[in-house]
């Protein structure tokens, strides 16, 4: 596992440009920012060491970037630091029991803490940002709102109960408007002056309270929440959710579940494990409570792949010892009559042994040379990955042996999954050793693709 440190993307390719900070931040990154004086040439990071280490950087300098400066920026807990957007030499830090403004001149860090004078000091500064003029606004978890003068250390303005607690996220708009978003679940939007303009988002109670907000395209506002949710919206039309409920693990097992699968209609989800048994859940309360229905039991070998039924009623696994088989889900029962699913239509088609992929194996294959393989959701094509590197189409169904397809190369090793986009304008598939994910733009005329 590598030192702490910081990775700098290219926002648009993905691609890491610079490693910086190995070997010398000490602990975990706390917080970081850009400079936007200067459009960003220098990065200012504050660590988790016990001083809470805060360390300006020439990001682009060199492979690993110069440090410039370090210095001990606080005992107490640091939630965020910024650069003044008007003087790329002031630095503001906060946190608990603390807001601190820096300057930085021939190499050393002056510091100077604010000064709240016959104001309760909160325990927390929570949030802060900065006006287009260089003041800068402060949100604290009394739910306050004050703004500091720029180039000093003291209070010009406070508002009061501008949240009901904690103020997670302050929002600056390039019209010089201020949105805020607090842990009451609220978005409110202020003037220039900090006067409030009457516009009011109240975020519902399932997404979480906002923790950021952000400009998005127009007017539009995005915002990500204490649900791990990610919402779009502005103050006249409400907000939609763009991602519910990222999934983190939690646990891991060396034996586990290996294939998951929701229903089409989102009530129930399978999960196929190494004990040869397949799982349904029920799933309810906006998929954050899953409850056990039954245990299909009857494969000899691991599950490797399973498919709904397009009406939420079938299952249809294979497994390691290659075999078919399927399942009433609600009942968790083996249907053993396999004429009965003649007829039955299939939401996916990612199980490689099945009578509609008979045709995607060579001459000669065994059963662990096709990996992967995925039906498009409206163009009748079927994408298979295998251990070759390769990349086919075939027509779908592909029933009968020795199939036609198109092969395409790309993968320097085995291919391990493939998947079409919801409207099957791209393929997008994953290797094993290349540890490559590629996407492929589908021709809409003849089934055929070229790498991306």
């Amino acid at each position: 596992m590598l030192a702490p440190h910081i990775r700098v993307w290219d926002s648009v390719s993905l691609n890491t440009l610079h490693i910086i900070g190995i070997s010398d931040i000490e602990r975990s990154v706390a917080c970081l920012a850009f400079s936007k004086a200067d459009g960003g040439s220098l990065l200012v990071a504050v660590d988790e060491a016990p001083d809470h280490n805060m360390s300006v950087w020439d990001w682009s300098r060199g492979e690993r970037g110069y440090k410039m400066l370090e210095t001990k920026c606080s005992a107490d807990q640091v939630l965020a630091v910024d650069f003044s957007p008007v003087d790329r030499s002031t630095i503001i830090t906060c946190g608990k029991n603390h807001i601190s403004f820096w300057s930085y001149e021939s190499g050393m860090l002056a510091k100077r803490m604010g000064i709240f004078e016959n104001r309760e000091r909160p325990k927390y500064v929570t949030s802060i940002s900065f006006t287009d003029a260089g003041n800068v606004i402060s949100g604290d978890s009394n739910g306050n709102l004050l703004i500091w003068q720029r180039g000093g250390n003291t209070v010009s303005k406070m508002v009061r109960g501008a949240h009901d607690g904690p103020v997670f996220s302050i929002f600056v708009q390039k019209d010089g408007a201020i949105i805020t978003g607090g842990k009451d679940g609220r978005i409110v939007e202020w003037d220039r002056e900090l006067e409030r303009t009457g516009n009011i988002i109240e975020v519902p109670e399932q997404y979480g309270s906002p923790r950021v907000v952000t400009s998005g395209r127009g007017s539009q506002l995005v915002v990500g929440t204490t649900r791990n949710c990610v919402l779009e919206g502005t103050f006249t039309f409400p907000m939609r959710p763009v991602m519910q409920e990222h999934a983190q693990s939690a646990a891991f097992s060396s034996n586990g579940e290996i294939v998951l699968k929701f229903s089409p209609n989102g009530q129930y989800l399978a999960v196929g494990s190494r004990d040869n048994n397949i799982y349904v859940y029920q799933v309810s309360e906006d998929c954050r409570k899953y409850t056990r229905i039954g245990r299909c039991q009857g494969h000899a070998s691991f599950v490797t792949h399973l498919d709904w039924s397009a009406d939420s009623q079938f299952l249809q696994s294979n497994s390691g010892d290659y075999e078919l088989l399927y399942w009433n889900a609600g009942l968790c029962r083996q249907i053993v009559q396999t004429s009965q699913m003649r007829d039955v239509e299939w939401a996916s088609n990612t199980c490689t042994l099945t009578f509609a992929t008979l045709g995607i194996w060579p001459e000669g294959a065994d059963g662990t040379d096709v990996n992967t393989c995925a039906k498009a959701n409206n163009t009748g094509l079927l994408a298979t990955g295998d251990d070759f590197g390769k990349v086919k189409l075939f027509s779908s169904p592909a029933c009968h042996q020795k199939a036609r397809c198109l092969e395409y190369g790309g993968h320097s090793s085995h291919v391990t999954s493939v998947g079409f986009l919801h409207d099957d304008s791209r393929l997008i598939t994953t290797g094993g050793r290349d540890t490559a994910v590629m996407q492929w733009v589908v021709s809409p005329t003849s089934p055929s693709a070229s790498q991306r």
